[in-house]
Formats: structure tokens, C-alpha cells, sequence
């Protein structure tokens, strides 16, 4: 068949589903009644396969120009190829179970390790796949500790995962052709029970039976997760809460806004909570006792320890009596601890400079053990005493910036938007270094589904290795985002997706206007989500950036319910260009804002040929509208990677294909901004 063939093919497919969507007579819907551009672009053709290769060639064969991708690639080896254990826990004879990672290329392995350090290797991934893309990446264990699950992935998706289930017994697989969606995490609620999630946030059972196992059809019951043994699942249909507990009876609550189990302490158990705003709280279920409800009754008792605060609840702990909670709003961060007997709170400022990983009690005095990381090093843990009010090893904040000499330090600005509202940015830089119109900086952005982008510090070794060389890392909270709570995603969703990209464009601006940075050493950066953001922020404003990198981006704005009909084109989020949408969703949709002639920034345009979330097709029509339009066409390049998904720069999900997607995109940072590996 013909790509001409292929292409009338698929407008009469298109045509049907538009005109089927029509009979409804919705607004708007003549107007969007027409073929989509490019279409031929859709379709897993051989005229798209050649195509993607022409591309792919004339790229490398810039990149060859260049000549730094040779010591890109031995750098990030070096940093990259090492071993690693992921997962691991402790069986009850003190044996460690876990996941073995030899470096980029090996063979991936399920290990056990004895007491006595014998080492017994369980499962090669090459016995199911003769490839460095097939990676074992999860684990779960029954609570007899009999049965263990590994969840693998092939082509990075961030979709569909493959299940093993192994009998640690037996030493013997009962089932290695499991597949599962949306998650690589499975929870055993017993034995013989185990659950995971499906694209829809389905729940599917699968049971154990004389080691013979069997599938249980899905409920529209939601299953969030467990700790300490209590199992939590939503119904958002029946409008029902629902906690399991082994040996007990379901606990029934008739709310829906629970995101957690918190921890359990005797008959109490702790959930963290959504509410009205969407900042967060803590509940505390505790199931009636006698004289309280009829014996057996489901029904429990309610008690709000705390309540909603403007500030957001990140994360949530029991130790011992004590609850640990973090929060922040914006760049401002804080850690609160509440005694649950006492009922009294210290409370302690995060350091602006660092990102924490880890919170524990100390076995002696009120005490607490956080592991802090920093955009220079990876961890490091401090003890605070809570009553003193301080830490007793030093100062976090500043010895956690300095690494071989060089200090380096962290920056919060409040950036005012086009409509005046004020945007957080973190900026990261050597502290010699001298702020000025020559410098080159890398600005990461994200901004929608109330993720939280880079706001907040942590340590990623490939951005210290630009920092240490002279690079400035930037790093906007933008709307669309929860960085300042839900009320900041909302104003950043839908019609009002353009806030985000206004949030964007101001801090680029900020930065040239402040003199900091040179436009044309300044690349934009965002992938999935970020990568429409990156992508419509760049073409409205081209003056600010000399580099733009949109990966596995949203860029066909008005045909996503076809292009991913999977996932309804997100229409919850970006809306539905069938109705009065496709007002402002033309405004933003990166297709459409490329096809003006503009001079416009380099593009490199990466994704994964097998991505699992984002139709590839929208990052080839991206490609050829701007090859069609930009001025010059020759600024414009496509890297799309083949057996890769969503996560095509993940050494852990990809290995060798992370490890060379890594590496073109860096390469291209630094030959922008003007720095050798």
C-alpha cells in the first residue's frame, strides 16, 4: 500500500470519528471537521520508517561535526557504568533478596544473599529477552515471604510492564507471561492474594491456589497502595473508602479524598488525605469497639489530627508515637513533627539549598536522622535534636554546596508573570562564578498534572557535571504545576494553559534582562508534559533561546484524543478540541505556532520510537512542520530511538539506549552553551 493509500486511509477514519463525535451538534465541531495535517506521519508505515532514518542520519552527521559527542559519551559511561542493587530487602533468616544492575550492557539478575555471603542467583533478564533493554525493575514479596514478583520492562515504557512470578521455595517460576499497566508497583494484601493496577486505575486480583494461579477480573475500585499491612483502595464510582486489613474486617469510609496510608498504631490507623483545596492533612480511623456499634460493625470512628493548612503535605511517616510530616509552598520548605500522646509540634526550616531523602527517629532523645542531598552531592545524613533547635554535626546548608574546593550556591527569585503573578525560580551556579550576559544557562521545566518540577533541590550527577564546568541550571515553578498547591495547577490547566507558558517566558526574560545570561546560550528543556511546554513557550517567544529540547512532547495540541486515545488525550487536562476548547487550544498547540515563518532557536526533537504515553507522531509532524517553516530549516533536528519508550534517558528503565540518549542530548547542551566534557 502506498503512502498516498495510507494517508486516505487514515482521513476516512478520522472523518467517521469526527462526524460520529458531530451528531451531537457540538460547538465548534465544523470548524475542527478537518483532516489532521500530516497524517501520514501517524501511520507505522515503510514511507515513515525511511523517513525517521533520513532524519535520524542527518542529525549524527551534525552531531559528527560538532566532535564532542566521543567525550560525552566517555564521561557519562564513566559516571553511569557502575554497579547498583535496587530493592533490596531482608528475608526472615536475615538473607537479602534484591535486584543486581552489573553496569550498562550486563545481564540483570534476582539475587539472594545469605548470611554467610553466599550468593545465589535466581533469575537472568537475558533468559527472557537477548537484549540490554529487557530490565528487571521492581520487586514485591508475599508476606510468608514464599512468593516474590519482579516486574520487568522492555523499551522503557511507563505503561505496560511484564510480571514473574517466582516460588522462593521451589526455586521454580509459575508464571513468566504477566502483564500489567500503568505501574510497576504489585501489593499482597495475603499469601495467596496479589494486585496491581491498570491504565483505567482499575484494581485486577490474581489468586494462588496450590501454587496453580488464576486471574480475577477487575473492580472500578482504585487500589493506592499499603503500609503495615493495611490495604487502601477508593471507589470514586461508589463514592466509598475502603481499608483491608488481614484478619480483620473491611473498614468502610464514606469519602474519596484519601491519597495514603500513613502508617498503623494498634487499632489506629493514619491516612493522609486531599482536601478541598488540595493542600493535605492527616486522619486517624479507629474501628468501633464494643458499646460503640454492633459487634462486627464496619463503620469507623473519624478523628482529623491534622488539619488543611496552606501548605502542602509532601510526605507522611509514623515513628513510634511520633508523626513526621514535610510541607512546603514554593521554594519555603519545613519539617513538622507531631506528637501524637503530647499532642504538641516542633517544627524545622528544610535548608533552602538542599532536598532531603530521608527522615528517621534516633534510637536515644528527641532526635531526628535526615539524610539531606544537594545539587552538588548526592547524601549525607545530620542528626537535629528537636529540643536544642539545631544540628549537631555542622551546618547542612553550606558544607553540602562545597565539593573539591569549588562552593556553590542556590538562589530563589520571585519572577513576576505577564499577568503580574509571581513565579518561584531556583538558580544554581558556582559561587564564582560571575553573573553576566556571556553566561549559559539550562532551564528545566515540567508544569502540568499538579507534578512538581525542579523547584525543589536534589542531586543528578550529569547536571553537577555542568554546574562544576561553568553551566547555570534554572529551574521555574511554573503554573500547571503544584508548587504552590492545587490552586496553582488549576491556574495552569486547560484554558489556561498558557499561564505556564507565560510563567516560562517571564523567567527566560528575567534572566536576559537581569543580564545574566546570554538568549542564544540558553536552552529549554522539558520532557513529556514539559516537552509541549518547552516546545509552544520557544515559539512564542524565540528571541529568548538558543537551544530548545522537547522530549516525547504533546505537540499535535488538537489531535491528542486520536493521536492517544489510550489516555482520552488527557482531556481532563488539556481539554477537548471538539468543543470551545479549540479556541485557546490553537493558540498553544506547538503544531500550530510552527507553522508561522520565524526565525526560530535550534530544536532537537528526541523520543522513543516505541513510547508507551505520547504518540511518537507528534514529535515527527513537530519535525517536519518546523523543517517546512523555520528560517533556517537546517536549525531543526530528530533523534528518535528505536526499542525506546518514555523513559528512553533512563539508565535504570533503558541501560545502553539511556545511556546514548543521554549523551545526544548533552552533547547539544554543551556545544550551545559553549562547554567540553
Amino acid at each position: 500500500m502506498s503512502k498516498h493509500q495510507q494517508t486516505a486511509l487514515a482521513l476516512l477514519a478520522f472523518a467517521a470519528s469526527l462526524l460520529s463525535r458531530c451528531a451531537t451538534a457540538q460547538p465548534h465541531c465544523a470548524e475542527v471537521l478537518q483532516p489532521p495535517a500530516y497524517s501520514w506521519l501517524e501511520q507505522n508505515t515503510p514511507e515513515r520508517t525511511a523517513w525517521i532514518l533520513s532524519q535520524n542520519r542527518s542529525t549524527l552527521l551534525k552531531f559528527k561535526s560538532q566532535n564532542l559527542l566521543p567525550a560525552m559519551q566517555a564521561m557519562i559511561k564513566k559516571a553511569i557504568d557502575l554497579p547498583g542493587v535496587y530493592n533490596q530487602k531482608v528475608l526472615q533468616d536475615k538473607s537479602k533478596i534484591f535486584i543486581s544492575d552489573p553496569g550498562l550492557g550486563k545481564d540483570k539478575e534476582l539475587v539472594i544473599v545469605k548470611p554467610s555471603g553466599e550468593r545465589e542467583v535466581l533469575l537472568h533478564s537475558f533468559q527472557w529477552k537477548k537484549n540490554s533493554t529487557f530490565n528487571f525493575v521492581d520487586l514485591s514479596l508475599s508476606p510468608s515471604q514464599r512468593y516474590v514478583t519482579v516486574t520487568v520492562t522492555e523499551n522503557g515504557t511507563i505503561d505496560d510492564f511484564q510480571v514473574i512470578l517466582y516460588d522462593l521455595q521451589t526455586r521454580q517460576i509459575i508464571r513468566d507471561d504477566l502483564t500489567t499497566i500503568s505501574t510497576s508497583k504489585i501489593s499482597w494484601p495475603d499469601d495467596n492474594t496479589f494486585l496491581l493496577k491498570t491504565q483505567k486505575y482499575q484494581t485486577y486480583s490474581f489468586k494462588l491456589m496450590d501454587g496453580k494461579l488464576s486471574i480475577g477480573t477487575a473492580t472500578t475500585e482504585r487500589y493506592l497502595g499499603d503500609k503495615d499491612g493495611v490495604h487502601l483502595f477508593v471507589d470514586y464510582q461508589a463514592k466509598v473508602t475502603t481499608l483491608r486489613q488481614k484478619g480483620q474486617s473491611d473498614l468502610l469510609i464514606a469519602q474519596t479524598n484519601f491519597e495514603s496510608v500513613v502508617g498503623v498504631d494498634g487499632a489506629d490507623i493514619y491516612l493522609s488525605a486531599m482536601d478541598s483545596n488540595g493542600w493535605g492533612s492527616v486522619y486517624k480511623i479507629t474501628r468501633a469497639t464494643t458499646g460503640e456499634a454492633a459487634e462486627g460493625a464496619t463503620q469507623p470512628i473519624l478523628t482529623t489530627i491534622i488539619p488543611e493548612t496552606n501548605w502542602v503535605l509532601s510526605s507522611k511517616q509514623l515513628a513510634g508515637r511520633f508523626l513526621l510530616m514535610q510541607k512546603y509552598l514554593g521554594a519555603a520548605r519545613k519539617l513538622e513533627v507531631f506528637d501524637l500522646e503530647k499532642n504538641l509540634s516542633y517544627h524545622v526550616d528544610l535548608p533552602g539549598n538542599l532536598g532531603v531523602n530521608s527522615v528517621l527517629w534516633a534510637e536515644v532523645g528527641e532526635k531526628l536522622r535526615i539524610s539531606f542531598s544537594s545539587p552538588v552531592i548526592g547524601f549525607k545524613t545530620y542528626t537535629y535534636d528537636l529540643k536544642l533547635g539545631h544540628y549537631l554535626e555542622g551546618d547542612p546548608n553550606s558544607e553540602m554546596m562545597m565539593k573539591d574546593g569549588i562552593s556553590y550556591v542556590t538562589e530563589y527569585f520571585q519572577v513576576p508573570s505577564a499577568d503580574q503573578k509571581l513565579v518561584p525560580v531556583r538558580i544554581v551556579r558556582r559561587k564564582d562564578m560571575a553573573m553576566n550576559s556571556t553566561a549559559g544557562a539550562l532551564i528545566s521545566v515540567y508544569g502540568g498534572f499538579g507534578q512538581v518540577n525542579g523547584l525543589h533541590p536534589r542531586y543528578d550527577y550529569l547536571n553537577f557535571e555542568f554546574l562544576k564546568r561553568g553551566g547555570i541550571l534554572v529551574f521555574p515553578g511554573i503554573r500547571g504545576g503544584k508548587e504552590l498547591g492545587e490552586p496553582w495547577h488549576l491556574d495552569g490547566m486547560k484554558g489556561k494553559k498558557q499561564n505556564g507558558l507565560n510563567d516560562i517566558n517571564a523567567t527566560a526574560e528575567f534572566l536576559k534582562n537581569k543580564n545574566y545570561v546570554d538568549p542564544k546560550k540558553t536552552v529549554l528543556t522539558g520532557w513529556s508534559n514539559g516537552g509541549l511546554m518547552s516546545a509552544a513557550a520557544a515559539l512564542q517567544r524565540p528571541d529568548l533561546y538558543g537551544l530548545v529540547i522537547p522530549g516525547n512532547g504533546v505537540h499535535d495540541y488538537l489531535n491528542t484524543q486520536q493521536l492517544d486515545a489510550r489516555f482520552n488525550g488527557w482531556k481532563s487536562e488539556y481539554g477537548d478540541a471538539s468543543t470551545q476548547d479549540l479556541e485557546y487550544m490553537k493558540l498553544i498547540s506547538p503544531l500550530e505556532l510552527a507553522k508561522k515563518n520565524l526565525a526560530q532557536p535550534r530544536f532537537l526533537i528526541m523520543n522513543g520510537r516505541l513510547d508507551s504515553r505520547v504518540n511518537p507522531a507528534h514529535s515527527y509532524k513537530l519535525t517536519q512542520v518546523l523543517l517546512e517553516h523555520a528560517v533556517p530549516p537546517e536549525q531543526i533536528s530528530l533523534i528518535s530511538i528505536n526499542n525506546s519508550g518514555h523513559w528512553m534517558t533512563s539508565q535504570r528503565y533503558q541501560d545502553l539506549i539511556g545511556w546514548r540518549a543521554l549523551s545526544l542530548m548533552w552533547t547539544e547542551i554543551y556545544a550551545t552553551v559553549g562547554l567540553t566534557p
